[in-house]
């Protein structure tokens, strides 16, 4: 067993219903069930707040942060779990030091710089892989263009000789 802190972001848009039915199912994912081992040490919401750079075309997002102990072979479920809802935009698994240093948990202001920063990096992964996608496509536009080009003077030359 180890401790984590947990940071989640959910979508701004979804209705209070859904948003609290959604926190109480990632509280049920993190804990499953009383036997289980893990338990849940002190949950934050921090609510709605505005993200440095936009996650999916949104803006806003309502934090979530959570320290947590957990068996470390249960965070792969629990991130699959995560990954395939819809209404999760980021989450953030952060092993906490062992030892007295790491008694008091980071600040908001900590995370979410932390959390900024892999955003940073996700947004330059996905603008480099779309640049790739566009010339890939700019180049195919153009052999078609080509092609076109030659076959047009080939009938004009084929037509013209007959």
């Amino acid at each position: 067993m180890r401790e984590y802190e947990v940071t989640v972001i959910l979508k701004s848009n979804i209705s209070e219903e859904d948003h609290a039915q959604l926190i109480e199912r990632i509280e049920t994912w993190l804990v499953p069930n009383e036997e289980s081992r893990a338990t849940l040490l002190k949950p934050k919401h921090w609510g709605l707040r505005k993200m440095a750079y936009p996650i999916q075309k949104h803006v806003e997002g309502y934090y979530a942060f959570y320290e947590v102990m957990l068996d470390t072979d249960v965070i792969d479920n629990i991130e699959r779990s995560m990954q395939y809802n819809e209404s999760i935009l980021r989450y953030m698994f952060i092993r906490k030091e062992d030892g007295k240093e790491q008694e008091q948990a980071p600040s908001e202001e900590a995370v979410v710089e932390a959390i900024e920063e892999a955003i940073v990096e996700e947004i330059i992964v996905e603008a480099i892989e779309e640049a790739i996608v566009e010339e890939i496509i700019v180049e195919a536009i153009e052999e078609a263009i080509v092609e076109e080009i030659v076959e047009e003077a080939i009938e004009e030359e084929s037509s013209s000789d007959a």
